[in-house]
């Protein structure tokens, strides 16, 4: 709630903002880093939980990024 108030202030009639403009807000907030989360962004963190951290390209996520598999 406190990241959605970063855009849309307290008192903002959700009924007026179109779905575009919400899905725009969405990758925006699932695609930035989380201290939380070790920098890493929550779409990161699920990726890596649901494929043990490798890609389906053949690489290997690590904490501060990827590097390819040797």
């Amino acid at each position: 709630n406190g990241l959605i108030r970063r855009f849309y202030p307290k008192g903002t009639d959700f009924s007026q903002v179109s779905h575009r403009k919400m899905a725009e807000l969405e990758h925006i907030l699932n695609t930035r880093g989380r201290k939380s989360l070790g920098y890493r962004s929550p779409q990161r963190g699920i990726f890596n939980a649901l494929t043990g951290g490798i890609s389906p390209l053949g690489f290997v996520v690590f904490r501060v990024g990827m590097g390819r598999c040797s």
